[in-house]
């Protein structure tokens, strides 16, 4: 093939495929700065793909429907390019939504990344279970990938690893080769492929940029390089003599470098879009090539036509720029006055608003004023009339009512002594009150304690009478005890003289020749002795009790009456006390109830009657001591028998030594009658000479008994007459008193109430004292006065007729004044509506100006910035005319090396390089897949490269 018709397909290529550029070795800067360009180049690009993509759908559906496979293969590469890992993303297009699938895949691992969906699998065959949605699935293979790329580097000239390169500064260059490593198809020819490259770097690290076989994207703050190339496309087409690039190479100075993150695409998809994509065929159509090689040489002429006559346009536009800058500056200066204007004018609209709503609420009140006015002032002429009528009844009511304080003032005179008086009064009752309280708590206290002693007095009346009744019952049983004591006398006499004989006949026999006969005798004797030791001792138990019943009568005779005594007293002094304490209650003049008044009245008149208690207090102690005296008498016979008892204890004693059949076990019972015994023994020997003194004693005890007989049934009439008599009144008039002093509403209970009550009195006193002085001073107060009211009263008299005289003066101005009012009310209200409608116009107005003022600023603003732009506009056509000369020059070598050049190259035999180029097309469009697809099915691969960092 000639190398007109390589250079021929690798320009159609190029101008296909690439964007605008030239390849070489000059930098290619596109600054972010160049908007306008880059929106309008987006624009047309977005266009363009948006047309792609409608003609691609419509392509899509114009076929059988077939389901599509997108596979993009992943490889991380190292610093020096070599593959260190690779995975596979596919997505399966499920167009026609059918329910499965059918597909074919090497890859292992296989995940579905994107849904639920499963799978079953037969060797390399997959059956997707779809539901009706697309498929995007992932997973690895170690399969040779049939493109690659290898990194070089080198520092200051000399070759470096990219592992040794890091930190290190300098001028480093970095070239990316690219390799297809594809196996040759049935008719010969390797499939081709676009490798592109980009390297994101660094501004602060790196500097100096150049590109080979790319561009550079700046954005200011990091530089974009862009490298490409087609690998294995000069053996594609079977020639060396064209200059294709099948790597990058960048330039730059490099401090502290740090690896570069890298990305590198591989795709064969460029090649599949060369050719009538509608009808699928391939590039024989040379007359429509050489039609748009005539197309594209027109449009270059016309292109260095224009760019000339822009360059004369632009050189007048700089001629003129001068009368456009004091152009410009003349509108500012216009337009600053002109918002000065507007401010103040807006300003000004905004009071005369103010001032207008001022108005006309102003002129609103004066119209509602006016008519209160006019109504106010036939109020004011009806209210004269009535005034100068009133004013003749108030001179009629003054005289009457300076009758009235005249009376007023002599009245407040008598009160005021009269509230002196109460004063006073009310002073002493204070006074008073204040005493009956104290009273009244010691009438209390007395009560309380006359309580005591009542309970006190009424125990020792009970116990005086339980003393009597005893005594009583003592003095009966001491007179039986005499009676049997006078008996066991007669059989102690009567044994003494039984024995007295025995003793003579014991005498008589005591010759030693009559054992017998003594023995016998001292028997008889024994048993007589016995007989009387036993009665005697008898008569000696009863003397005893008779004695001991005798002192305990005495004694307690004697307690009784003492306690008696000295309770009654008591009771008496407390009552005293407190009949006093009622008689100061009835003598204060105090308000009592009726009841608690009666019960005072009775304890002022109660008398305790203590003459029969203490007559029979001492009745009872003379009782005592008789009983006493009786006792010792008794005692006194006892002791003879006794003593005659112990005679016969004795002479049983001798009896026992003649006879010890005579037992001495009677002594105990005979011990009232030993000593009389005793004497007896003693007297046996000398004539039996104790009879006469046992005889004696017992004569006395007779006697004695007889009175003790005597004086039991005087004390017994006694207790049961008077004595009781006094008893029973006494007890009777302490429970009375009892029940008068603490009944349900008794004496201690009005007394509470009444010590209340005067407490509350002594009170209510020194109120009703400080009261009637402040009263008595303000009686003072009124008097004088009443005098001064009089005083005024008279004033009043005479300033009522001159008023009344005034007020018929009065109706006649009001009258008028009415009239008058309501002519300006009438006014006030159309005066108020012609300025409710200069208020509203004067908003308007205001409205009006404040957008004028806004729209003022906003041109002088705008005016302004034009000015400061225009500056910036005459350097910017400054540039612009630098740069048209630029592009016309640039345009004009353009036309001729490049325009020029490629379509003369089209005037030659083009059928070879067709024939190479639709190889070309055929082969790439058979590469579908690299892991696998199913027949029914179209796909597309590409290949990207990801720099590890």
């Amino acid at each position: 093939m000639k190398n007109r018709e390589f250079r021929t397909l690798i320009a159609a290529v190029m101008l296909t495929t690439l964007v605008a550029g030239s390849v070489g070795t000059t930098p290619a800067y596109v600054f972010a700065a160049e908007g306008n360009a880059k929106v309008s180049t987006e624009q047309k690009d977005a266009k363009t793909e948006k047309s792609d993509k409608e003609e691609s759908s419509k392509n899509t559906e114009s076929t059988s429907a077939k389901p599509t496979k997108n596979e993009t293969v992943y490889a991380k590469i190292d610093g020096s390019g070599a593959v260190t890992e690779v995975t596979v993303s596919d997505q399966l297009k499920n167009i026609s939504d059918v329910s499965s699938l059918q597909d074919v895949s090497e890859l292992s691992d296989i995940e579905n990344v994107k849904g639920d969906e499963t799978f079953t699998t037969s060797g390399k065959n997959l059956t997707w279970n779809t539901e009706g949605s697309d498929i995007c699935y992932q997973g690895k293979t170690d399969k040779a990938l049939p493109v690659g790329v290898k990194i070089s580097y080198k520092l200051d000239g000399k070759d470096i690893s990219a592992s040794d390169l890091e930190g290190k500064s300098g001028h480093l260059v970095i070239r990316y080769t690219y390799e297809n490593t594809s196996e040759k198809t049935n008719n010969g020819t390797k499939v081709p492929f676009m490798m592109a490259s980009g390297l994101l770097m660094d501004t602060d690290r790196v500097s100096n940029v150049v590109v080979k076989n790319g561009k550079i994207i700046s954005d200011g703050d990091r530089d974009m390089v862009i490298g490409y190339g087609f690998p294995g496309m000069t053996e594609i087409l079977g020639t060396t003599d064209l200059d294709i690039p099948d790597y990058f190479e960048v330039e730059m100075d490099v401090t502290d470098y740090e690896a570069i993150e890298g990305i590198t695409v591989a795709t064969n998809s460029l090649f599949n879009d060369l050719g009538d994509k509608e009808n699928d065929s391939k590039l024989d159509d040379l007359e429509g090539l050489q039609d748009s090689m005539n197309e594209l040489q027109d449009a270059a002429n016309q292109l260095v036509d224009g760019s000339g006559q822009l360059k004369d346009g632009l050189d007048t536009l700089l001629a003129s720029s001068g009368t456009l800058t004091d152009g410009i500056g003349q509108l500012a200066t216009g337009s600053k006055t002109l918002a000065d204007g507007t401010k103040s004018l807006a300003s000004g609209a905004g009071k005369l608003v103010s001032g207008s709503k001022a108005l006309a609420s102003g002129t609103g009140i004066l119209a509602s004023g006016t008519k209160t006015l006019a109504q106010g002032n036939a109020d004011l002429a009806d209210g004269a009339t009535a005034l100068a009528a009133g004013n003749g009844k108030l001179a009629l009511g003054t005289s009457a009512l300076l009758d009235g304080a005249n009376t007023l003032a002599k009245g407040n005179a008598t009160l005021a002594g009269g509230l002196e008086q109460i004063n006073n009064g009310a002073k002493d009752a204070s006074d008073g009150a204040t005493a009956l309280s104290t009273g009244l708590d010691g009438a209390a206290t007395g009560v309380g304690e006359l309580k005591g002693k009542v309970d006190d007095m009424v125990t020792g009346v009970n116990a005086l009478a339980d003393g009597a009744r005893t005594l009583n019952t003592n003095l009966m049983n001491a007179s039986a005890s005499s009676k049997e004591l006078d008996a066991g006398v007669q059989q102690v006499a009567t044994g003494a003289a039984k024995l007295h004989a025995g003793l003579d006949a014991l005498n008589t026999k005591l010759n030693p020749s009559s054992t017998g006969a003594v023995a016998e005798s001292a028997q008889n004797v024994e048993s007589e002795a016995a007989s009387l030791q036993n009665q005697a001792a008898g008569l000696q138990g009863t003397a005893a009790e008779l004695q001991n019943g005798a002192a305990n009568l005495q004694a307690q005779a004697a307690t009784a009456a003492a306690e008696t005594t000295a309770q009654a007293q008591q009771a008496q002094s407390q009552l005293a006390a407190a009949q006093q304490a009622a008689q100061t209650i009835l003598n204060s003049g105090v308000e009592l109830d009726e009841g608690t008044a009666a019960q005072l009245q009775a304890l002022a008149n109660a008398y305790i009657d203590t003459t029969a208690l203490e007559s029979a207090a001492v009745q009872m102690t003379t009782y005592a001591g008789t009983a006493q005296a009786y006792a010792d008498s008794t005692s006194t016979a006892a002791n003879t028998a006794t003593n005659t008892a112990n005679e016969a204890a004795n002479v049983a004693t001798q009896a026992n030594n003649v006879n010890q059949a005579v037992q001495n076990t009677s002594q105990a019972e005979l011990a009232g009658t030993v000593a009389a015994l005793n004497e007896a023994a003693a007297q046996v020997d000398a004539g039996l000479n104790g009879e006469k003194g046992i005889k004696n004693g017992m004569s006395a005890l007779s006697a004695g008994l007889g009175q003790l007989s005597t004086g039991a049934t005087q004390l017994d009439m006694g207790l049961n007459g008077n004595a009781a008599a006094g008893i029973t009144g006494l007890k009777d008039g302490v429970t009375l008193l009892q029940s008068a002093v603490y009944g349900e509403d008794g004496l201690a209970a009005g007394l509470a109430n009444a010590s209340t009550g005067a407490k509350a009195l002594a009170k209510g006193n020194a109120d009703l004292y400080a009261g009637a002085t402040a009263l008595s001073a303000g009686a003072k107060s009124a008097s004088e006065g009443a005098a001064t009211l009089a005083a005024g009263v008279k004033d009043l008299n005479a300033g009522a007729k001159s008023a009344s005289e005034g007020a018929t003066a009065l109706a006649g101005g009001a009258k008028s004044a009415s009239e008058g009012a309501t002519q300006l009310a009438s006014g006030a209200t159309q005066v108020n509506a012609g300025a409710t409608t200069l208020a509203a116009g004067t908003v308007t107005l205001h409205n009006g100006a404040t957008q004028l003022d806004s729209g003022a600023a906003t041109l002088a603003t705008g005016i302004g910035t034009l000015q400061n732009g225009s500056t910036a506009l005459i350097d910017g056509v400054k540039q612009l005319d630098d740069g048209a000369n630029q592009l016309n020059s640039g345009m004009i070598q353009f036309n001729e090396e490049g325009i020029k050049k490629l379509v003369s190259a089209f005037d030659g035999d083009l059928s070879a390089v067709l024939d190479k180029a639709n190889g070309l097309i055929d082969t790439s469009k058979a590469y579908k897949s690299f892991t696998g697809i199913s027949d029914g099915m179209d796909g597309e691969v590409k290949f990207v490269f990801v720099t590890n960092k």
